[in-house]
């Protein structure tokens, strides 16, 4: 009668190999019993039999983007800059791989369209009576929101010339880092309202400015404002400018 040692231990075993094993390879293991007091027992030995998966290499890329100015979440990570990101994972059957999350940045556009009209043409079916001006939203097959900034003149008389010029908006520096400088030509003197929102169409400040008439500058502090694309607007009773702005770090 063979007599099988008691082993030393109770509960599931683990063993973690030091090295990788052959893929698509059948491979033999064998369990010998063993303890202190009667050494191995040779006759109780358990084997078992087995065939390694064959893990070839399969990297996956993940193409896709972000609007301007936003950013991008992916595996409990935020993305605000274009480029490519590896990340390791593990499939189904345990073999080891890569995703690489290629990342653009897709544009974020501003347009500024200034047109003059005879008095009772209508521009995009309305029939305005007077210097008009406002912003339309647009998204482009990204998704990503652009505005346009619309200026109507009326002509008021046979020579086809405007009653006077639509006001005009300049950003300057733009890029801008530290401080940005509004130029501000042709608006009505009084109050005006002057807002700045963020890409998503966040309103990240609000103010009121004391116009003279004619020429105005008005100075604006960047300093800790994320980098990004901002939208200004001035808005002086019916006329509305707006312009793009992009932060930079």
């Amino acid at each position: 009668m063979i007599f099988c040692p008691a082993p030393t231990w109770a509960g599931i075993q683990y063993y973690q190999l030091t090295e990788a094993l052959p893929p698509s390879t059948q491979l033999f293991a064998t369990i010998v019993p063993y303890n202190h007091v009667y050494g191995a027992a040779e006759g109780c030995s358990s084997s078992t039999t087995f065939t390694t998966i064959d893990c070839p290499p399969a990297p996956a890329v993940i193409d896709t983007g972000f609007c301007e100015g936003e950013a991008f979440h992916f595996m409990h990570t935020v993305f605000e800059e274009p480029g490519a990101y590896p990340f390791p994972f593990t499939d189904a059957q345990g073999c080891d791989s890569t995703i690489t999350l290629q990342l653009a940045a897709w544009p974020v556009y501003s347009l500024t369209l200034d047109t003059a009209l005879q008095a009772g043409t209508p521009y995009q079916g309305v029939v305005y009576e007077q210097d008009t001006s406002f912003i339309q939203h647009y998204a482009s097959a990204q998704g990503c929101d652009s505005t346009v900034a619309v200026n109507i003149n009326i002509l008021v008389n046979a020579e086809s010339r405007p009653a006077k010029p639509a006001p005009a908006l300049r950003l300057f520096p733009n890029p801008a880092t530290e401080v940005l400088h509004l130029e501000l030509d042709g608006f009505p003197a009084g109050l005006a309202r002057l807002s700045i929102r963020s890409s998503t169409g966040r309103l990240v400040r609000r103010e009121s400015l004391s116009l003279p008439g004619g020429k105005a500058r008005h100075r604006i502090n960047l300093a800790g404002w994320p980098p990004g694309v901002y939208f200004v607007a001035v808005q002086a009773g019916e006329n509305i400018q707006s312009r793009r702005l992009v932060k930079l770090q």
